[in-house]
């Protein structure tokens, strides 16, 4: 009867580890948190690996967006 007890008890510990260390992989996960640095090439910073593509950053939306303005004034101005 106790050896039982023993085994649960040793086997309640072991799926409670697992368990925390499947969730710590999930928060700590590259793919699951989509961060747009794996997307990184090892060929350069300037190039991306495409299926690992995540999205742009905001530094990188943040240029389009004033590319963007820059491209309406020039409208503005030459109409």
């Amino acid at each position: 009867f106790r050896e039982n007890q023993e085994r649960h008890a040793l086997k309640k510990r072991q799926e409670e580890y697992d368990n925390y260390a499947e969730m710590a992989n999930m928060v700590s996960s590259d793919l699951l948190t989509e961060n747009p640095d794996q997307a990184i090439s090892q060929f350069g910073p300037h190039r991306i690996v495409p299926d690992r593509w995540k999205g742009m950053n905001q530094d990188q939306l943040r240029r389009i967006r004033e590319e963007q303005q820059k491209q309406a004034e020039e409208k503005k101005v030459n109409f």
